[in-house]
């Protein structure tokens, strides 16, 4: 419905005219997330995906020092986000 009542313009649309934009993935996704989750749901949602984008950095540089502070640091949050949402990452 959010497609054919507010994205009609055809920027919200892909290259072939059929398929949803990133843009309108986006749109949805967040309308999504603020209809269904309340706020603590937020809150996780967004640690995870934070989480998420940390685990899958790769490495730019030879600094081995700083990318093992940015790893311990990593190890460390995803310890922290494991305790608070025990039951986000089952079958992880």
């Amino acid at each position: 419905e959010l497609m054919m009542d507010d994205l009609r313009d055809y920027r919200f649309y892909a290259d072939d005219m059929a398929h949803p934009s990133e843009m309108a993935v986006e749109y949805i996704w967040d309308f999504f997330k603020e209809s269904y989750l309340d706020g603590d749901q937020q809150r996780a949602l967004a640690q995870g995906e934070h989480l998420w984008r940390r685990l899958n950095h790769r490495q730019v540089t030879a600094a081995q020092e700083s990318m093992a502070r940015f790893r311990a640091e990593t190890n460390r949050l995803l310890a922290e986000f494991r305790l608070r949402y025990p039951d986000a990452l089952a079958g992880v």
